[in-house]
């Protein structure tokens, strides 16, 4: 079984090893868990040699991004997992290493929570200069009653298809790449 950590699976993941069942846990916290994560995948499937070059590719796209980006002009932003509630994610949480990645600056990375409950009012004093919307278009519209925000002023407001960002499996580093290039689109305007 493979298994990923959440608040709440310990007892689960407990009461499977104690029927005999094989766990692997997999937990990425960084975005270079990933390639290492299909590399072990390979090796309890028994499919090394696939993996590896699997593994290899997306440690060199990783790298090729942040070549790309390290040096560019941090953007301070607000990434939205939850319309209702506003939900958001911490500086812990693979996402923020993306974001990090492409030069972006989570203005909620602080928090203790992996995934924060905020407020409107919240977002609205820390006043990014870009929203992300983890899933539809529709996510920005409730931001256009916010035109001080600078992000909503300007006209920064970006959808990002979740199933490629929130999901740290091979799928994301494609959506890494679309979050460094639509950042990159922000710095411009």
């Amino acid at each position: 079984v493979v298994a990923w950590l959440y608040s709440g699976s310990e007892r689960q993941i407990a009461q499977l090893k104690k029927l005999g069942i094989p766990v692997f846990q997999s937990e990425q916290r960084k975005l270079e868990d990933i390639p290492y994560s299909i590399l072990r995948f390979g090796q309890l499937l028994g499919t090394e040699t696939i993996a590896q070059v699997s593994a290899a590719a997306l440690s060199k796209k990783l790298v090729q991004l942040s070549t790309q980006y390290k040096n560019r002009s941090p953007v301070r932003l607000f990434y939205q997992i939850g319309e209702r509630p506003l939900y958001t994610l911490n500086g812990q949480h693979i996402v923020s290493d993306a974001i990090r990645l492409c030069g972006g600056v989570n203005v909620f990375a602080k928090l203790n929570v992996i995934a924060p409950l905020v407020s409107m009012e919240a977002v609205i004093l820390q006043n990014p200069e870009v929203i992300i919307v983890s899933g539809k278009e529709e996510g920005l519209k409730q931001w256009q009653a916010y035109p001080s925000v600078h992000a909503v002023r300007r006209n920064q407001l970006i959808a990002m298809d979740g199933n490629l960002l929130n999901r740290s499996g091979p799928r994301m580093i494609e959506g890494v790449a679309e979050l460094c290039s639509k950042l990159e689109q922000a710095r411009h305007r």
